[in-house]
């Protein structure tokens, strides 16, 4: 179980092109799909989400190209509680050191928060020429321990090439310095951005999960996080080794302060 549905982990020792696909139980307990997911990596996790903290049957098999199955695997698990997080209550912040500065194309800041992704005008683009790495901080409008979030790059250029970031550090805090320093900050996490299918270049189905799924990451040991109100997003590297940042939405789940995660 993890937050918001299962988590699924493989080993594909032949690096086979393969598809796992993962059935839950509805409400009259039939298997219904939830997910599938596309790769020929040797081994790798990924999750399917969007299920109550309540007992479920989920199902696991695996087809190959030529349309052989597996055999079906079955177990009854509880998710984790989660709620996504209201982006109408997120705010910009200001500091002192913050790099981030709007490069065309968008409203600003505000549209990794708007709920539009895959669109070409909305989209958060940061000026080239101020080096890395980059941040940008702002305001939850509300105190949470956070699971995960959701990363949705941006059609503006190609998934995993150029200003799409690679690795990067999210940040929180609860009282941000306002001379910008990172010492009122705590380290939530540190992710790097990877083509599910594990090819060299990025396969339709890599594209749409970029674009349309958005990529999933989970916070390390989120029932130990901190609860805070403000994040800070901090691009180490991007795919294309610009110095720029190129997304179109960021979303985030978790739980407010007095809701256990457990």
């Amino acid at each position: 179980a993890t937050f918001g549905g299962v988590r699924v982990n493989f080993e594909n020792e032949a690096e086979a092109d393969v598809v796992i696909s993962v059935l839950a139980s509805d409400s009259l307990g039939n298997l219904m799909p939830a997910e599938n997911y596309y790769t020929k990596s040797k081994e790798g996790t990924f999750a399917a989400r969007g299920f109550s903290a309540e007992p479920t049957v989920f199902a696991v098999f695996v087809r190959d190209r030529w349309d052989n199955l597996s055999d079906t695997t079955l177990k009854e698990l509880v998710p984790l509680y989660e709620e996504k997080l209201d982006k109408t209550k997120f705010k910009e912040v200001h500091l002192a050191t913050d790099t981030y500065e709007q490069h065309c194309c968008g409203s600003g800041i505000s549209d990794l928060w708007d709920d539009i992704i895959n669109h070409r005008e909305n989209n958060f683009l940061t000026k080239p020429g101020s080096g890395m790495p980059q941040w940008f901080t702002f305001d939850l409008g509300d105190k949470y321990r956070l699971s995960r979030f959701k990363l949705h790059q941006t059609s503006r250029n190609a998934p995993y090439t150029l200003a799409a970031p690679k690795v990067f550090q999210i940040y929180g805090s609860n009282n941000p310095s306002p001379d910008g320093s990172w010492d009122s900050w705590t380290l939530l996490g540190e992710f790097e951005s990877i083509i599910p299918s594990g090819e060299d270049s990025p396969t339709t189905e890599d594209i749409e999960y970029a674009l349309i799924e958005g990529e999933d990451y989970e916070f390390p040991t989120p029932e130990d996080a901190p609860v805070v109100q403000y994040l800070r997003f901090r691009t180490e590297t991007t795919w294309g080794g610009l110095d720029r940042v190129y997304m179109s939405e960021l979303t985030f789940w978790g739980s407010k302060e007095w809701i256990a995660i457990y």
